[in-house]
């Protein structure tokens, strides 16, 4: 399961040098000033265009492998939390543990609880949402 980024990483760190390379070299055969046609005035040269496609080449890039190492995060750690929260129902189910669901509630009723009325309301859960999108827009 460790090693689910490794094609991810053997995609996108040939994709990047390749990128890298190919405008460097682009860049290097343009001169200062590129004319906007061919000698005969035909064809448009897109010389022009290439330092910002090298930019948002590399930068799509970068993108493109961290959105595939988060996305890979997230649903290792999603099926984790999974796997253990079935884990306890089947061994709470075959009574081979005991959970105090009160003692669970006792001890996050504080963290979800916010305004201390003792019970979870709108008010609770909008505050927790809106705390949870001012840590994520940091």
């Amino acid at each position: 399961m460790a090693m689910r980024w490794l094609p991810c990483v053997r995609l996108c760190i040939p994709l990047l040098l390749a990128i890298v390379v190919v405008g460097k070299m682009t860049l290097a055969d343009t001169g200062a000033k590129e004319p906007r046609g061919n000698k005969d005035g035909d064809q448009l040269s897109l010389a022009w265009l290439q330092p910002m496609a090298v930019s948002m080449g590399v930068s799509g890039g970068a993108g493109l492998a961290v959105g595939a190492t988060l996305k890979l995060i997230s649903r290792t750690l999603a099926v984790a939390a999974g796997v253990v929260i079935i884990a306890v129902q089947v061994l709470v189910w075959q009574d081979l543990i005991e959970v105090k669901w009160a003692n669970v509630e006792s001890k996050l009723r504080p963290y979800v609880d916010v305004d201390g009325d003792g019970v979870l309301t709108e008010m609770d859960v909008r505050h927790l949402f809106e705390q949870g999108v001012g840590v994520l827009s940091q």
